[in-house]
C-alpha cells in the first residue's frame, strides 16, 4: 500500500450519528495574525465522532536565513532550539485530540525547514504524538464500520 494513502477505521452505533471530519491548516503558528485562542476554541469540539487531521502550515516556520526571521519574535527559547520547541508547542498543543487525529499532513513551510535544515517538523510532530505521518499530498479513505446500527 502506498505510504501516503491511509484507511481510517471510524465506528458507529447508530445511522443518526453524525460524524464530522474537521481539517486544520493553516495555523501559521508564530505568525502575528495566529489566533491560538480561537484555535484552541476549534478543537475542543468534545462530541465523541468528531475526527480531526492537518495538512500542512501548521507553523509559520521563519527561521535563521529566512530574511523575515527574528529571535525575539520566537517565545520560550534560549536562541538554539526554535525548531525543537515550536514542534514540542505544538504536540503540547495537539495533544488534547492526540486520539481523534487522524493524520498529520506537512505544508511548503515545512517543507521549506525540510530543506533548509533537514529536519522534519511534520514528521517529528507525528512522530511525538503517535499519528501517521502522511506527507505533503495524501489521500485518507474513512472506513465507516457499523457497530449494530439501527
Amino acid at each position: 500500500m502506498n505510504e501516503n494513502i491511509l484507511v481510517y477505521p471510524i465506528n458507529y452505533k447508530s445511522r443518526k450519528d453524525v460524524i464530522k471530519i474537521k481539517p486544520i491548516m493553516d495555523l501559521h503558528k508564530g505568525s502575528k495574525t495566529c489566533d491560538i485562542k480561537a484555535f484552541k476554541k476549534f478543537i475542543s469540539d468534545d462530541e465523541p465522532d468528531t475526527y480531526y487531521y492537518t495538512n500542512g502550515d501548521l507553523w509559520d516556520a521563519i527561521y535563521f536565513r529566512d530574511k523575515r526571521f527574528k529571535a525575539s519574535g520566537h517565545d520560550h527559547t534560549d536562541k538554539d532550539d526554535p525548531i525543537d520547541k515550536e514542534v514540542q508547542e505544538m504536540a503540547d498543543l495537539l495533544s488534547p485530540i492526540k486520539d481523534k487525529l487522524i493524520c498529520i499532513g506537512h505544508g511548503n513551510h515545512e517543507e521549506h525547514i525540510l530543506k533548509m535544515c533537514m529536519t522534519n517538523m511534520s514528521k517529528r510532530l507525528a512522530r511525538e504524538l503517535g499519528v501517521p505521518f502522511l506527507g505533503y499530498s495524501f489521500w485518507v479513505r474513512l472506513k465507516l464500520n457499523n457497530n449494530g446500527a439501527r
